[in-house]
């Protein structure tokens, strides 16, 4: 009972992953996207944010196989980060144009 809580590490991969790529972009300047020399900055962000995609996918299967969370409260945890990525890819391919850009 004590450990209810740690489904909800989940939540905190889901409020780290966009930070990355808005980092990078504000590094690597956003006057000319496509540039070179910016590139490198640019998949590092990319990198890191699908570094914490994976880990909020991850944390859920570790948990469980240690048996620190019931298989039901992994498969919630699951089926939330799920309905978050579509809710924010939804919102993404419906919402934002190329001109705007994503962050």
């Amino acid at each position: 009972m004590v450990l209810n809580w740690l489904p909800l590490l989940v939540v905190l991969t889901y409020v780290l992953a966009p930070i990355p790529n808005w980092v990078a972009k504000r590094v690597a300047g956003g006057s000319d996207f496509f540039s070179e020399e910016n590139r490198g900055v640019l998949e590092t962000g990319y990198f890191v944010t699908s570094f914490f995609v994976v880990s909020g996918f991850a944390i859920p299967f570790v948990l469980a196989h240690a048996s620190l969370i019931s298989v039901p409260a992994m498969y919630m945890s699951l089926i939330g980060g799920i309905l978050i990525y579509l809710t924010i890819l939804g919102y993404l391919h419906f919402f934002v144009t190329a001109e705007e850009g994503i962050f």
